[in-house]
């Protein structure tokens, strides 16, 4: 699937998502069709977001939270325990809301939110 990421601002982001387009970005912005804020498309084989180098065929994964290049390149052989315990600790601390408990205590329970 086609989006948009940027290293910088996005206009009229809701309006473009209720058409099914991702957008990705640093922070929503009024303002008009102007280069700012060095937001550029990537239209070489290389660009670079933040600190990271992403070249065309990459693969990008996004929500609400964040981008991430899933890129063979990047990719760990395995995951480590440590990403494995994080997962299994944010799985069961939804589990747990959606249960009822109350999210300070869950807070409390998993140390994170």
């Amino acid at each position: 699937m086609l989006g948009y990421v940027v290293d910088g601002g996005s206009r009229d982001t809701d309006l473009v998502l209720e058409q099914g387009f991702p957008v990705f970005c640093s922070f929503l912005t009024p303002s008009g069709h102007r280069r700012a804020l060095d937001s550029r498309p990537l239209t070489a084989s290389r660009s670079t977001i933040g600190d990271v180098t992403i070249a065309t065929g990459d693969y990008l994964l996004g929500d609400r939270d964040g981008v991430v290049d899933r890129s063979a390149r990047r990719l760990p052989r395995r995951s480590s325990p440590a990403t494995e315990e994080v997962v299994a600790t944010e799985s069961d601390m939804r589990k747990a809301l959606i249960g009822g408990l109350d999210p300070i205590e869950a807070y409390n329970t998993y140390g994170k939110f």
